[in-house]
């Protein structure tokens, strides 16, 4: 059973790294931190076989590193990098100052 979802995890991300082309691809979540160290060998096996050479020699399979907190430490990320973001812009403070007085 573990064989079969392996297989078609690895077409999956195989597909995947056909179509996007991405740097580097995380298993993280339940998947990453229970089974992963046991089929990520055999992945890797199944996506080099499935993808093609040249997008799959860009692309690194990794086991995610932040553990059960990966969702909450993401949104986390995504909150402070629009503030910082917003912190260092005066137009987008003065942008939204301007419009609350002409609607009021």
């Amino acid at each position: 059973m573990l064989g079969d979802a392996t297989r078609y995890l690895g077409a999956g991300v195989a597909n995947l790294i056909n179509l996007v082309n991405p740097q580097r691809i995380v298993m993280g979540g339940w998947v990453g931190q229970q089974i992963g160290p046991y089929i990520l060998p055999r992945l890797r096996e199944i996506v080099a076989r499935y993808a093609l050479e040249q997008p799959l020699s860009a692309t690194t399979v990794v086991l995610g590193q932040l553990g059960p907190d990966a969702v909450a430490m993401g949104a986390a990320t995504l909150a402070l990098d629009v503030f910082l973001t917003e912190a260092g812009d005066d137009r987008g403070r003065r942008s939204r100052h301007v419009a609350a007085r002409v609607t009021a």
